[in-house]
């Protein structure tokens, strides 16, 4: 039998759905990660956990395998036709970050690029390309996954290291003239971590500091995190065992000058995600 008025309530309660379903998605997905992530840090020993670059500690990729299976997943990936033809998250960041970390190279006041976590050097063998003038080192702590760049790519200003980002800068005296950045890596580590990292860039006079970290509806808050000037505030985890740091606040506390910050909308699957993009410098 018909009931006047309950199309309306049907399509009332369709179109809710579909506002609701998308950030059901991302919460799911997120308890999920996050209980992987717990498990992760109880395997660890506790000098595992203190170092969150060591594998099994709970952070990051799980092992070196993980680390040269996604590595491998964007070289794929990147040179699918279909790919370039319907652009995704991947194409339109690294379009991004490419043309960003050039501005900054273009100043004339860069002799080094360093990249943190590098993964696939896919923009790090463009850049080189196009700034033959300036060294590029891609740093990973996977030594399976320098084999995997080191085969790939060869101009003569790029290099690929397998190390901790901490004993390269404990090995360098003075980096005055170096660009130093990171892309979806930061989002990984802990807040303690980051600082110290930032703290120690300072101390060896790096340049720029510039970051392309995920945004977006964090499950602890059930809203968007925000950035502050001060570094009081918490970092708050993200989704995925993955955090939103205050990196305003971190950056000014570790001497540097937030010059630049904008988000960048990628064909990301989930509507509320998008790229923090970042420049700071001394």
């Amino acid at each position: 039998m018909f009931i006047p008025g309950s199309l309306k309530f049907l399509s009332l309660v369709l179109s809710w759905f579909k506002t609701v379903t998308p950030r059901l998605k991302v919460l799911v997905r997120a308890l999920q990660a996050e209980k992987k992530h717990s498990q992760l840090a109880k395997k660890g020993d506790e000098s595992d956990v203190v170092d969150p670059i060591k594998y099994n500690s709970g952070f990051g990729y799980v092992d070196e395998e993980e680390d040269i299976r996604v590595a491998k997943y964007y070289f794929k990936r990147f040179n699918d036709t279909n790919f370039k033809i319907r652009p995704i998250e991947d194409y339109i960041l690294y379009e991004h970050s490419i043309s960003e970390l050039s501005k900054i190279i273009q100043s004339g006041d860069v002799e080094k690029v360093v990249n943190f976590g590098v993964c696939w050097g896919y923009i790090d063998d463009l850049l080189a390309e196009s700034f033959p003038e300036v060294d590029f080192i891609g740093i990973d702590r996977s030594p399976a996954v320098k084999k995997f760049n080191d085969g790939l790519f060869h101009k003569p200003n790029l290099s690929f290291l397998a190390c901790d980002i901490m004993d390269y800068l404990d090995g360098e005296t003075s980096l005055e003239t170096t660009l130093f950045w990171h892309q979806r890596i930061g989002a990984l580590l802990p807040q303690d971590f980051v600082e110290i990292l930032y703290a120690e860039l300072c101390r060896k006079k790096v340049k720029y500091i510039v970051g392309f970290e995920p945004h977006g509806i964090s499950m602890a808050l059930d809203d968007y995190f925000m950035m502050c000037p001060n570094n009081h505030k918490e970092s708050v985890h993200f989704r995925s065992g993955m955090y939103s740091h205050n990196y305003m606040g971190i950056l000014n506390d570790s001497g540097y000058r937030l010059s630049r910050c904008g988000y960048l909308k990628t064909a990301h699957k989930d509507s509320d995600y998008s790229i923090l993009t970042y420049r700071a410098e001394k």
